[in-house]
């Protein structure tokens, strides 16, 4: 098992290489694990800030960080955005 640590700073490492992704902040005070199978899931919050024209971009950015942990740490993550508005009057629901 790998620690929580360890794998929130991978994927913070990997997020600020993106283009599109180096805003996206991992919360780590909300990952969770499964096991699954044979297989350790981790399930990992972050943080993104509302963009409407660049979304697309930024889900496919972080597509390629949890195709990046598998291959390269063997690690599966599945990172779950956390849109944040940019106006507190904002509704992103």
């Amino acid at each position: 098992m790998a620690d929580s640590i360890y794998i929130a700073d991978l994927i913070q490492r990997q997020l600020r290489e993106g283009r599109y992704t180096r805003r996206v902040r991992v919360l780590g005070d909300d990952m969770t694990s499964r096991v699954v199978g044979s297989d350790e899931v981790w399930y990992v919050p972050v943080s993104v800030h509302r963009d409407a024209e660049h979304m697309s971009m930024i889900y496919d950015g972080l597509s390629d960080v949890e195709e990046n942990l598998i291959k390269e740490h063997g690690l599966r993550v599945i990172l779950v955005p956390r849109i944040i508005p940019f106006h507190r009057w904002e509704d992103v629901a």
